[in-house]
């Protein structure tokens, strides 16, 4: 492996920038903010890693830097106003419809995945959501494979329970 921070950097990129894109995506709904976030979560550990700063695992860090960025963004978000958002192209959806319909089932969903303990939120989240297979998870969350599969059954059953499939 190199030691060449640079093209660590773009290894990184190339390997996670997806990735982080989705997590920024499923917790913004916002495809353009999610880009935006994402673009600044690898500026950020770019002046970390040219810098000469160690960073012992960059998925679980980059997942950090990505959700601290998002959290930034989010305490400064302003609520625009329908006009502000005319200008900038927003238009109504032609099938508002279902697309309301849609929105409604993927929020009940996400509101029954929000009344689960927060282990089972973040890793269903990081499962279906990120698309991370279960080693990838064992070595961000720090636990094994096992643990974490047993969770996940867990999770599944308990919003089983409660969603109405």
């Amino acid at each position: 492996m190199t030691d060449d921070p640079q093209q660590l950097f773009l290894d990184a990129y190339d390997q996670y920038s997806d990735a982080i894109f989705r997590y920024l995506y499923f917790r913004t709904y916002d495809s353009e903010l999610a880009r935006e976030l994402m673009q600044e979560t690898f500026m950020k550990t770019w002046n970390l890693m040219s810098r000469d700063q160690s960073i012992t695992h960059l998925k679980a860090f980059l997942y950090k830097v990505a959700h601290n960025t998002m959290l930034t963004h989010l305490r400064k978000k302003k609520t625009l106003s329908l006009d502000k958002l005319m200008e900038k192209g927003f238009s109504p959806s032609v099938d508002y419809e279902q697309e309301y319909q849609s929105n409604i089932a993927a929020e009940g969903l996400l509101s029954h995945v929000h009344q689960l303990p927060q282990k089972y939120q973040d890793i269903i989240k990081m499962r279906y959501m990120d698309q991370l297979s279960l080693k990838e998870m064992s070595t961000i969350l720090a636990l094994s494979e096992n643990v974490l599969s047993v969770r996940l059954h867990r999770a599944l059953k308990k919003l089983k329970l409660t969603f109405p499939l």
